[in-house]
């Protein structure tokens, strides 16, 4: 079976996601299944959780959309006449369980999706994700970008450590907020050029020209002169 890399894992159930509380543990299982694992779910890589008129919280598979074979449902019992929003662990629990049952249905690996899990849980205000395929070593630097996604922010924060080889000084900075679509688009790969980190964009990302109007520069460049090197591993 060919599978692909999980390319989204979305929540889209507006009356029993009030607060859009599962809608943020579904990108935060995203980023780091995406992002650090390079984690391979299934022959599908959209997945695509609906509420129903189900049971409360019972998971009913849908599967395929017969559109595109990229696509995949999933439904899940709603609470009717919901006042309070569901709580943070009822949704980690949900989303975990229902990543765990694709994975068995597709012979995939499931520590990868406990391991997410138990991080999301531990850090349920801000979990640090990183960019294990954009880490690079020059000559003279280890580059290392790192996502950070706050429970309250939908968006996505990008960090990049720099760790000079010949001293092991590091320096940590923050580089771009965006959404999810816009990071992907705006952080293709990284370089260091002429002393100054380079961060270069994907190269048909359709967001450049928007983001070029707003003052965002492409390639961004930063002097490496701008980072403050220490002994201390920031974080």
């Amino acid at each position: 079976m060919n599978k692909k890399l999980i390319a989204d894992f979305a929540v889209y159930a507006d009356k029993n996601d009030l607060d859009g509380t599962g809608a943020r543990i579904a990108g935060i299982f995203l980023a780091i299944l995406k992002f650090e694992y390079q984690y391979k779910l299934a022959r599908y890589d959209y997945v695509r959780i609906l509420a129903s008129d189900g049971p409360p919280g019972e998971l009913k598979i849908i599967g395929v959309n017969e559109f595109s074979t990229r696509l995949f449902f999933v439904e899940f019992g709603l609470v009717k006449d919901l006042v309070e929003p569901m709580s943070f662990d009822y949704w980690l629990d949900l989303l975990s369980n229902l990543l765990k049952t694709l994975a068995q249905q597709e012979n995939s690996e499931i520590d990868p999706i406990e391991e997410a899990r138990l991080r999301i849980s531990v850090d349920k205000n801000c979990t640090t994700v990183k960019m294990t395929k954009l880490v690079k070593q020059t000559r003279k630097y280890l580059i290392e970008p790192e996502l950070k996604l706050k429970a309250n922010y939908f968006g996505l924060l990008l960090y990049v450590r720099l760790t000079e080889l010949a001293t092991g000084l590091v320096a940590y900075r923050f580089i771009a907020q965006a959404g999810y679509l816009d990071i992907i688009g705006m952080c293709d790969h990284f370089s260091i050029t002429d002393d100054q980190l380079v961060m270069h964009p994907k190269p048909h990302w359709s967001g450049l020209a928007q983001h070029r109007d707003h003052g965002f520069i492409a390639p961004l460049k930063i002097p490496l002169a701008k980072f403050q090197f220490s002994n201390q591993t920031t974080t």
